[in-house]
């Protein structure tokens, strides 16, 4: 146990160092950083966006949700580190998420082995490369990983939660998440909505006394959504 819990504080020190620490040393600022600081600069003075990133497939813009979940870090300042710092932030989060989702799906397992490999997997995580690189810049498809993650840890605690008082905020949470998820990529755009139909209609089957609970998902992310539908029927 021991040698588990050591791995834990080891991963959660090489993701602190490598995520939100070395953000400081930013040094890319260009295309899409530079057009992404320009909107994020429009929300910290108070303009409300109805469009997101732009889409280098297909030539549109995504919906705004992105610049919701990290420009609010600009508010510490206008140098482009803190427009990459919540990049770095949902990346460093992301590594307790993976080890808490791994620790509970191996529930077979006696609790010190899962401590272990829960641990194991947090420093493999808390290394790789491709995770450091992308979130020590600002880019949109970066923090995929946390709300990947959010996503299957709330369907996790939703599949195994029998009190209907409980439901409904593991699905408003769903309903969050899967609006800004599918905010983060012209991929998850599409993707999301199907995948997020799928295990509803999965959870109904095997719940159907809850089947009224992925609507409550809908209807949230419908209405985070809303800014970015009503912009698009007025532009036609």
């Amino acid at each position: 146990r021991i040698i588990a819990w050591t791995l834990i504080g080891i991963a959660l020190a090489i993701g602190l160092v490598t995520r939100p620490v070395a953000v400081f040393r930013y040094i890319g600022f260009d295309n899409d950083q530079a057009w992404n600081a320009g909107k994020m600069m429009e929300l910290r003075h108070g303009t409300w966006l109805s469009y997101g990133p732009y889409s280098s497939i297909g030539g549109y813009s995504l919906p705004p949700l992105y610049f919701y979940a990290t420009a609010p870090f600009t508010l510490f300042g206008t140098h482009p580190v803190w427009q990459a710092f919540g990049n770095a932030v949902y990346s460093f989060l992301t590594i307790p998420l993976l080890m808490l989702l791994l620790f509970l799906l191996l529930e077979k397992i006696p609790r010190e082995y899962r401590l272990l490999l829960a641990g194991l997997g947090g420093v493999w995580w808390s290394m790789f490369f491709w995770d450091i690189n992308l979130n020590t810049v600002e880019w949109n498809p970066s923090i995929i990983p946390f709300f990947l993650l959010l996503a299957a840890l709330l369907y996790y605690w939703q599949s195994r939660t029998t009190s209907a008082n409980k439901q409904w905020p593991l699905w408003v949470a769903s309903g969050i998440v899967l609006a800004v998820f599918s905010n983060l990529h012209s991929s998850t755009l599409f993707i999301a909505p199907i995948v997020f139909v799928v295990t509803a209609l999965y959870f109904v089957w095997k719940h159907r006394r809850f089947w009224y609970m992925p609507m409550i998902a809908l209807v949230v992310a419908t209405i985070l959504m809303a800014p970015y539908w009503k912009a698009e029927i007025r532009n036609g």
